[in-house]
């Protein structure tokens, strides 16, 4: 058994079990925001590289998402240390357009660790300065 926390305590979980939690997190009211953060958790393939990591899922986004279009690819940082990619993409969900960046990093040789910010509005200035003052505080 392993030790696993949480923010609200801690608990006991089996090794074999691997951590695919997503944490959540919404601007103002709930049931209203138009902007939101997520970390989700992944498990990369044997000697897959954070870059090739990326290109997956965009495969992945690309057939599962339809209307999905690449705004942006780049090479990022979470922290101080931790090297990742970043992408910047969007699609229309009815009649609303959705936009969405996603950075990719390892945090330990078989875990990556994915930063995710969605909106329903074009990124501004204020959503940008969100997303990056929270890759660069992790610690």
């Amino acid at each position: 058994m392993q030790k696993y926390a949480i923010q609200e305590g801690f608990f006991d979980i089996p090794e074999d079990f691997v951590d695919r939690t997503i944490n959540s997190f919404i601007l103002g009211d709930a049931n209203n925001s138009q902007f939101n953060f997520s970390i989700s958790r992944d498990v990369p393939f044997p000697n897959e590289q954070i870059s090739s990591y990326v290109d997956r899922q965009l495969g992945i986004l690309k057939k599962n998402i339809k209307g999905y279009k690449l705004l942006q690819q780049r090479p990022c940082k979470l922290g101080q240390k931790n090297e990742g990619f970043e992408i910047y993409g969007t699609w229309k969900e009815g009649k609303q357009t959705i936009y969405q960046r996603q950075a990719a990093f390892f945090i330990s040789e078989k875990n990556i660790i994915i930063f995710s910010a969605t909106s329903g509005k074009i990124f501004n200035e204020q959503s940008d300065k969100y997303w990056q003052d929270w890759l660069t505080s992790f610690r």
